[in-house]
């Protein structure tokens, strides 16, 4: 079990670090959308590519980057509606299945975003821009390193569950037993 400790608590520290490259999409998309609107009014034209880099580099990174991470803060809407009613062991099997779906999920949407990837890589994928063309391949990368590493947060998640070292699932107001 210290080893799973020891694996999750690597494993947090990247996930904290791709939340972190989120933000930092965020802030270049920020910026570069602001300098693209800025030169159109000031120099009535726009800066090349910036449509194009949005949405094939910064988005792609921005959307999925922070996903583990945010399921490990409790950051995705959860509703209680049926888990409140359950004893603490009914609520834990719930949850374990639950995260077991996720993984499964993750991890088809993982394969099938490497196919895709590695298909539009090896065609050299490219989009059309005001100059010319751009290569937009790169950024197809992106969901499917995303999905990959989110499969190995619920992984690991379902683990805890199932070893008894995970987060302790119940949630404020619930006490464990059925209402």
């Amino acid at each position: 079990m210290a080893v799973l400790s020891t694996v999750k608590a690597g494993f947090d520290r990247l996930s904290a670090g791709l939340y972190w490259l989120a933000m930092l999409a965020l802030l270049a998309m920020s910026v570069h959308v602001f300098l693209s609107v800025a030169a159109r009014s000031v120099l009535g034209r726009d800066l090349s590519g910036t449509l194009e880099t949005t949405a094939y580099y910064y988005m792609p990174v921005l959307a999925f980057a922070a996903l583990p991470h945010l399921d490990a803060l409790g950051g995705h809407i959860r509703a209680d509606l049926i888990s409140a009613r359950l004893t603490a062991r009914a609520d834990r099997v719930l949850e374990t299945l639950a995260c077991l779906a996720m993984c499964a999920f993750f991890t088809g949407l993982a394969v099938y975003g490497t196919e895709v990837a590695y298909d539009r890589t090896i065609s050299a994928e490219v989009a059309r821009s005001a100059n010319g063309f751009m290569p937009v391949w790169p950024g197809r990368w992106a969901l499917a390193a995303a999905a990959a590493l989110t499969a190995v947060h619920y992984l690991l998640a379902c683990l805890g569950l199932l070893l008894g070292t995970g987060a302790d699932t119940a949630r404020p107001g619930h006490d464990g037993e059925a209402a």
